[in-house]
């Protein structure tokens, strides 16, 4: 297993266990077990293990909507005990206000936080037009195809001009041909940005094409099964996935899974 950076990371949870209660007369369920996981400035890491191997929970520690039943969560350390705008969350479904239009939407944080149109309208033009929107500003959700409201959902946490990015399967929900857009989109805001990015994923392959490290879990309980540095050049595009490299980490990566689905499936 790789060693993990001992520098002070953005992002740090350790020896997080998630548990449960019991509901009518049925046993507390565990969903993370002894958890350690960083993230470094600027780095982006990807999350990767079975379905109900407590993936989103860690993402929801770290975004601060529940906390662990042992262990700590930090940011940039801090304690984290609550939602904050210096951790923007991107979901699988966009979670548009269908009533407000592409730009009401996306400055919807300035405004809840009562800042003045003059302090976030520039930056919302920036991010409009980086993340491919200019000209549909006045459109309303219902106007939009998926991957669209996919790219305001993103442009609204990236309008808070966020330390940490938090994205649960973002484009889970999305066609594979947009799928690929969105993804080299997110690179390219990626390399420019250079924002600190989590990343819950299924997907080998877009945790390969995307992320610095991969962090393999295992089936429920979530713990860390393996660290997988990816060791691929940068810039990034779809042309990398072909390559001798990509392949032998992903065969690397897909019997790492592949042992743990086994397992999750046992559990069912």
């Amino acid at each position: 297993m790789p060693a993990i950076s001992t520098a002070t990371p953005k992002v740090d949870i350790r020896g997080a266990t998630v548990e449960f209660p019991a509901r009518r007369g049925r046993t507390p369920v565990r969903a993370l077990s002894d958890l350690g996981l960083t993230v470094g400035e600027g780095e982006f890491v990807a999350v990767l293990g079975p379905s109900g191997c407590g993936k989103s929970t860690a993402l929801n520690l770290i975004a601060g909507f529940m906390r662990p039943t042992t262990g700590s969560v930090s940011v940039s350390g801090k304690n984290v005990a609550r939602p904050g705008p210096e951790r923007g969350v991107v979901f699988q479904d966009a979670n548009l206000l269908p009533w407000l239009t592409v730009r009401r939407n996306v400055t919807l944080g300035p405004r809840l936080r009562k800042e003045s149109a003059t302090q976030y309208e520039d930056r919302v033009t920036e991010v409009l037009a980086e993340v491919g929107l200019d000209g549909f500003e006045n459109h309303l959700p219902g106007e939009l195809s998926g991957g669209m409201r996919q790219r305001v959902a993103l442009a609204r946490v990236l309008v808070n001009s966020p330390e940490v990015l938090l994205m649960d399967e973002p484009f889970g929900a999305l066609d594979a041909q947009t799928r690929m857009v969105m993804q080299e989109l997110l690179l390219r805001i990626w390399e420019k940005e250079r924002t600190t990015v989590l990343f819950i994923t299924h997907d080998v392959d877009e945790s390969l094409l995307l992320a610095d490290r991969i962090y393999v879990m295992t089936a429920r309980p979530g713990r860390l099964k393996e660290v997988v540095d990816v060791d691929l050049p940068r810039p990034r595009d779809y042309a990398l996935t072909t390559s001798p490299r990509f392949q032998e980490l992903k065969r690397h990566v897909l019997e790492l899974i592949h042992s743990e689905s086994v397992r999750a499936a046992a559990q069912v």
